[in-house]
């Protein structure tokens, strides 16, 4: 089978030379790949992300499992393909810009209403999701030499700040801008959640991380965290790092989402989407979007819409207002990601080389 240009089809793509858990391709392009059920023992023993094996005796999901709607080729819904190399990404909005991942020499943006290039910033393995907030994007260098967090100025798209990690950082995993600092998971066997102050750009707080957490988003009043290997979201404190609410979702729940109004949950293994209701702390619709597991992944809410990265298509898009699925866009090109900016929804592809721009109002 031909690889695709710096990666393994399905999964999120990042250059790191010398982490165990990863297979090479070329001398610096690294993927996460799935590993067999019977090697799970041994690479949990080091510190490198794999995907969690669903948790033992988990229920199937008991929501209702609608047909799904038929793809539309996201070329009929009139997307502008942009080529970009070697492996575009994570993508995040920001007013005016998407940022991507992966694109030479690390981070390219683009302009939201044009699609060209309007800058770009160095910066070594983004090898977990963005986030924007404070007015500023913050992005992972996951370097094992010097593990960093860069602050990126929305408007001049200047690196504003470097915050040095004090461990390296996990793949797979994202950054939580909001509930007044800006959150970030660490790897190892002392794992911790470390919050930056967006005032000082230093950490201010230093919190031990749940056991198994995979990803972490903030937002309506609670740092998000997923556990993938329980199938729980915990709800922590922002003040004290204490988990406030535990919430059983679906299978594999990794990337998640803050909307106006909810926690969205994208549980890989068995292809849902949890909506978590943050007042009572429940799962409020489990919405299915996928045939099946989904490799790599990726979830953004909007206003009106939340969109999901999917594997057996390229995008899914959930009615936030009915819970259900009403548009899937293919054909499928493996894994990315995917960002909503000023009526437009960008997909990213890491295999092909791609980032689309889909207008989103019709």
């Amino acid at each position: 089978m031909d690889l695709p240009p710096g990666g393994v089809p399905g999964a999120h793509c990042f250059p790191q030379p010398t982490c165990p858990c990863e297979v090479a391709v070329g001398a610096l392009s690294m993927c996460r790949i799935r590993v067999a059920t019977a090697a799970i023992a041994v690479l949990t023993s080091v510190s490198c992300a794999a995907e969690p094996a669903p948790p033992p005796g988990a229920p199937a999901p008991t929501a209702a499992t609608p047909a799904l709607p038929a793809a539309a080729d996201v070329l009929t819904r009139g997307a502008v393909v942009i080529k970009a190399t070697p492996n575009p990404d994570w993508a995040v909005a920001t007013p005016g810009g998407v940022w991507v991942s992966g694109v030479d020499p690390g981070l390219k943006r683009y302009d939201v209403l044009t699609g060209e290039p309007t800058g770009e910033v160095p910066i070594y393995s983004v090898c977990m999701a963005m986030d924007h907030g404070f007015e500023s994007v913050w992005a992972a260098s996951c370097s094992y030499e010097s593990p960093s967090v860069l602050r990126i100025d929305t408007t001049t798209g200047r690196t504003t700040a470097e915050i040095p990690m004090p461990a390296r950082l996990p793949a797979e995993s994202s950054i939580g801008a909001g509930e007044g600092a800006v959150w970030v998971l660490t790897s190892g066997s002392d794992r911790k959640l470390v919050g930056i102050d967006p005032g000082s750009n230093a950490i201010t707080s230093t919190f031990p991380a749940p056991d198994g957490a995979t990803a972490v988003r903030a937002g309506l009043g609670a740092i998000w965290v997923t556990v993938g290997g329980t199938g729980n979201v915990l709800r922590l404190d922002p003040r004290s790092g204490t988990v406030a609410a535990t919430v059983a979702v679906g299978q594999a729940p990794h990337f998640l989402a803050v909307g106006a109004d909810a926690v969205w949950v994208l549980n890989k293994l068995d292809g849902t989407v949890s909506r978590i209701d943050p007042r009572s702390g429940t799962v409020a619709a489990t919405i299915t979007v996928s045939a099946g597991p989904i490799k790599g992944g990726d979830i953004v809410a909007a206003v009106d819409a939340v969109w999901v990265r999917a594997t057996d298509v390229l995008a899914v898009r959930i009615d936030p207002q009915t819970n259900t699925v009403t548009e899937r866009l293919g054909p499928p090109a493996g894994s990315g990601s995917l960002a909503v900016a000023d009526g437009s929804l960008w997909i990213t592809a890491h295999d092909t080389q791609s980032v689309w721009r889909v207008p989103t109002a019709r």
